[in-house]
């Protein structure tokens, strides 16, 4: 990370040493002791989180709680500054450029809040394209993103995707997160910019696919009715994650 980039290196406690016998035993998503800041804020302090394989754990809290960082930590498009993360048995800090944007595009889907879609490209075009990335045939790449975008209930394959509306572009967003069966699905704030009934209607699709995938999913929402859907709901404040209290269930 390039000096002016406004992040700083922030004290942490240094990781403790895990015997190889127990990383062969860790789960799909390890990450210990993360730390991470900027400018003057730390944003997350010592944070550790597993998610086992199929397993679905949601992160609440308030507004500029980190939440998003966190999220962007575990599909590793941004870097930790101390701390460990294992996800599927890699560690994840010993990847550079290249290698780490491979293992990303086969083992992590992102799920982004605006869906994040290239506007100018079909529905098919933009699930079919990290297929193409990794290395698939167009015939194979658009095949899966054809089956994919018929689970998640999309008709429109072949509409530019800056004419879809808000749920249309999620639909097609959790499409494109599974297009390579990744082993986790990283999804941040995805129901935020959709209205109620578009908003369930999501959610469903986004439990669902996953369960059928048997894809880990890490969430983080504001929304406690969609978090609440998750195997386990954490809290995120201050930049420590705590077990959520039962009534959000």
């Amino acid at each position: 990370m390039s000096e002016d980039s406004g992040a700083r290196w922030i004290n942490c406690r240094a990781p403790e040493i895990v015997p190889s016998r127990e990383r062969s035993m860790k789960p799909l998503v390890d990450l210990e002791r993360a730390c991470f800041g900027f400018r003057r804020r730390t944003i997350l302090d010592d944070v550790s989180l597993t998610v086992e394989r199929g397993e679905s754990v949601a992160v609440v809290g308030p507004s500029g709680s980190g939440k998003s960082t966190l999220a962007a930590v575990v599909a590793t498009l941004l870097r930790l500054q101390s701390g460990e993360l294992r996800i599927d048995g890699q560690d994840v800090l010993a990847l550079r450029s290249a290698r780490l944007a491979a293992f990303r595009r086969a083992t992590v889907g992102v799920i982004f809040q605006h869906a994040e879609l290239v506007p100018t490209m079909t529905a098919l075009e933009n699930v079919a394209l990290p297929a193409l990335l990794d290395g698939a045939d167009r015939a194979t790449a658009e095949g899966r993103a054809r089956r994919l975008l018929d689970e998640v209930q999309l008709s429109e394959t072949d509409t530019p995707a800056g004419d879809l509306s808000g749920g249309e572009a999620q639909r097609v967003g959790i499409a494109r997160a599974l297009v390579n069966a990744p082993a986790l699905v990283v999804a941040d704030e995805p129901t935020a910019s959709l209205d109620g009934p578009t908003k369930a209607v999501v959610a469903d699709l986004l439990y669902s696919r996953l369960e059928a995938h048997g894809a880990g999913l890490l969430i983080v929402s504001h929304d406690v009715a969609v978090a609440s859907r998750a195997d386990r709901v954490l809290r995120l404040e201050g930049g420590r994650l705590t077990a959520q209290l039962a009534e959000v269930h």
